[in-house]
């Protein structure tokens, strides 16, 4: 049998290599072949077409890369360090910045095709950030009674509405997602159009862009440097594999797949570089209908009700089975089985001791 990581190995190598005959061959080396008269060498090395690998190449390269990444036990004990008590991301005064902070970048991550995902994160380390502020070192209470909860909502309120805080937050999740490397530009050009915070808003400068990456060392200090921990969209995508593994065979509308939006970037300085940036943009990605429903409805929970979410330092993987547990739904009654392996899981992921109250309650807040 092939190992995981010869599976992973040859489908790199087939990437690298590109299409091929079925017999090795050793190619001519044309820089150093004879020269023609009319032509050079490196000419016909230049007019060789490029290889763009096949999407069926790229989904076979990330569904390895995702049977070789993190097991759902280690998602578990890293979700411990983004487990928070989150009602006061509730409170008027924090709740006001923080949706006009997420529309703004959730419309600008739409336009440039970024991954839900980078977002999700950005959000998780904001709401970590506000909760803690009051106990921040950096915080000054400014009148109020240190560690009061007075304080808390200041401190949570008062990081809400800082810009360079959500910029940073956007930069460290972008580093972390390694989203530099998958569109191929630089991380100050990813992170340039959010600057705005609106149509009117004043442009990035050099000052202010020193700013905002003084305030990604502040981030990651204030966050202990516990920047690698799932949010409930990493364990939908984990989950929802497991329980499609159980219903591949079924004729169920939820296996049916849809396509995201093509990861394209800011828009670039020249129309032609805009054009060659449409030319090789990335095959668009695939979900099933279940995995996209559930990943919306984790989205929108964690957006409208951050108190439910997190509870009293709730794990993000609850919010994961209770969405994935109403999709099930979604399209009738799930292929046999599927319920069952969800139960599985929960178990697994000791959500079972989650107070049965506290489960309903977030059920019943996502259904609404």
């Amino acid at each position: 049998m092939e190992t995981r990581g010869g599976r992973i190995e040859g489908a790199v190598q087939r990437l690298l290599e590109g299409p091929k005959n079925s017999a090795p061959e050793t190619p001519q080396n044309k820089l150093f072949s004879e020269v023609t008269a009319g032509s050079h060498p490196q000419d016909e090395v230049q007019r060789e077409k490029t290889f763009v690998p096949s999407r069926e190449l790229l989904e076979e390269l990330e569904a390895l890369t995702v049977e070789a990444g993190p097991t759902l036990e280690i998602l578990k004990e890293q979700a411990c360090g983004s487990q928070i008590t989150g009602a006061v991301l509730e409170a008027a005064a924090v709740a006001q910045p923080r949706m006009e902070a997420i529309r703004w970048m959730s419309n600008q991550f739409a336009a440039f095709g970024y991954r839900d995902e980078w977002l999700a994160d950005a959000i998780l380390y904001m709401d970590r950030l506000a909760v803690q502020m009051y106990k921040s070192d950096n915080f000054l209470s400014l009148g109020v009674e240190p560690n009061s909860p007075a304080a808390e909502i200041l401190g949570a309120t008062e990081a809400m509405k800082s810009q360079d805080l959500w910029l940073a937050a956007v930069m460290v999740a972008l580093k972390m997602s390694e989203a530099e490397s998958e569109l191929d530009t630089s991380i100050q050009d990813l992170v340039v159009p959010l600057v705005p915070f609106g149509p009117n808003g004043l442009k990035c400068t050099r000052a202010r862009w020193q700013k905002i990456k003084l305030t990604e060392f502040f981030v990651v200090r204030e966050l202990d440097s516990r920047l690698m921990v799932p949010t409930a969209l990493h364990f939908v995508q984990h989950l929802s594999r497991e329980v499609q593994r159980v219903a591949a065979t079924a004729n169920w509308p939820g296996l049916e797949s849809v396509e995201l939006p093509k990861l394209l970037g800011p828009p670039l300085s020249s129309k032609e570089q805009e054009e060659q940036k449409q030319k090789n943009a990335m095959p668009l990605r695939r979900l099933t209908k279940m995995q996209a429903l559930a990943q919306c409805l984790a989205d929108m929970a964690v957006v409208h009700k951050p108190s439910n979410v997190y509870g009293d330092k709730l794990s993000p993987a609850v919010l994961a089975v209770t969405v994935l547990r109403l999709c099930l739904y979604g399209w009738g009654c799930p292929p046999s089985g599927c319920e069952e392996r969800l139960d599985e899981l929960q178990e697994e992921l000791g959500i079972n001791s989650v107070p049965e109250e506290e489960r309903q309650r977030l059920l019943a807040e996502v259904y609404r």
